[in-house]
């Protein structure tokens, strides 16, 4: 029929309806469905664009579009498997019961795309809800990939891409991040990607949770922003070549780190100001323009081991800033390995501090350091300089020659 049409008219223009029908009913008089009439442009309209099912228990329901699915009043625990290709929203869709967005293939083969409102994804609920498989970005619009405001999200393998900031929105807008998190939201995330958002990759607020596994953000404006009295752990995961900072901690927020990389920022590796609390073990800090780590004002770190390497600074302490530095190794960086200024200090230990360009070990103004068994040797102008004011306050032991510039040209 339709085949006659396209040479009796000089255009044709088809409209589907509905391709589903309803299920038929012995208790009716048999009558032509839909789903009967339209079959065959459905099993081509099925070939060309992919689908979208939503699985209540044994029920399994079919979708022509994925707005069309998540409108429905589905109960807590639907399961929304989406097909391989390319979907698009043109509003934003606020998830408020536990369900489960599961994408088919790996992360690259299905793509949400949405514009509209202050988020793509709005997720505020008691329970839990799941994303999986995916990759989620907006294309249009400012404002943020995903926002959790409530309740419980996990993710496992999804790519949160493009939030835009807006155009007159100045350096402090909040919006335009992959993924927000704040109130008292408990976000999980394994095996995620947060990439080329206006903002912050995952921006933690409020009394947020964040547990991250296997993770990568990359060219972000910061990787990760943590402010109020958030708490954060990482294992894994990598912050690099994020156009300002890989990590940047306010306020009273807390950072544990374990593994993963630091590496090639416009800016720091990490910077934390406030009172924050901060724990590294075994992280690579690397090639950063600016130091590879910077703690300021009254923020307190334990680092143990890794490689603060090739940055400005590896490791400075600024402010009335403490740092506890065991097992590190700072070297070939653009000033010294490890610097220590204004009022702060702490101890360092066990430390390879080489091949810097100016000192392995700098100390300024009241600054107040306890050094042991540090090797200092191979940089530039000196193992290090003690340029502080309280002398007596300085104890450096088996560290090679230190040079203090107000005492002795021959080390302490």
């Amino acid at each position: 029929m339709i085949n006659q049409f396209t040479f009796g008219f000089k255009q044709l223009r088809i409209c589907v309806v509905s391709a589903q029908g309803r299920e038929f009913d012995e208790s009716e008089q048999r009558s032509f469905e839909p789903k009967a009439i339209l079959s065959p442009l459905f099993w081509l309209w099925r070939i060309e664009r992919p689908g979208v099912w939503v699985e209540v228990g044994d029920k399994k329901e079919f979708f022509l579009s994925l707005s069309e699915a998540l409108r429905s009043d589905w109960p807590s625990g639907a399961v929304v498997r989406i097909g391989e290709g390319i979907h698009y929203l043109a509003a934003a869709v606020e998830l408020k019961k536990p369900i489960t967005l599961r994408g088919d293939g790996d992360r690259t083969a299905t793509t949400i795309r949405g514009r509209g409102g202050e988020f793509v994804f709005g997720i505020g609920t008691a329970g839990t809800v799941h994303f999986e498989n995916l990759t989620i970005e907006r294309i249009a619009d400012a404002g943020d990939v995903v926002r959790v405001m409530g309740g419980a999200f996990t993710a496992q393998s999804v790519a949160f891409k493009q939030g835009i900031v807006p155009a007159d929105a100045g350096s402090k807008h909040p919006i335009g991040n992959g993924l927000s998190a704040g109130k008292n939201a408990m976000v999980t995330l394994k095996a995620c990607h947060f990439q080329g958002n206006g903002r912050t990759g995952l921006w933690g607020f409020g009394s947020a949770q964040l547990t991250l596994a296997d993770c990568v953000h990359s060219n972000n404006k910061h990787g990760l922003m943590l402010t109020g009295a958030c708490v954060a752990t990482a294992l894994r995961t990598a912050f690099e070549s994020n156009r300002h900072h890989g990590i940047w901690i306010h306020d009273q927020c807390r950072l544990e780190m374990t593994g993963g990389r630091l590496n090639a920022n416009k800016k720091e590796g990490l910077r934390a100001v406030g009172t924050a609390r901060i724990a590294l073990k075994d992280v690579a800090c690397v090639g950063n323009l600016g130091r590879g780590v910077e703690l300021r004002e009254n923020t307190v770190a334990k680092i143990d081991g890794g490689q603060f390497n090739g940055n400005r600074d590896g490791i400075a302490l600024i402010g009335d800033s403490r740092a506890e530095l065991m097992r590190i190794a700072a070297q070939e960086n653009v000033v010294s390995g490890v610097a220590s200024e204004g009022n702060s200090g702490g101890k360092i230990a066990e430390a390879t501090l080489t091949g810097n360009t100016a000192y392995g070990l700098h100390l300024s103004g009241n600054s107040t350091l306890d050094a042991k068994a540090c090797e200092t040797r191979g940089n530039t102008l000196s193992g290090g300089l003690v340029e502080t004011t309280v002398h007596w306050r300085v104890r450096v032991v088996d560290c090679g020659r230190i040079l203090d510039k107000r005492r002795s040209r021959f080390g302490l």
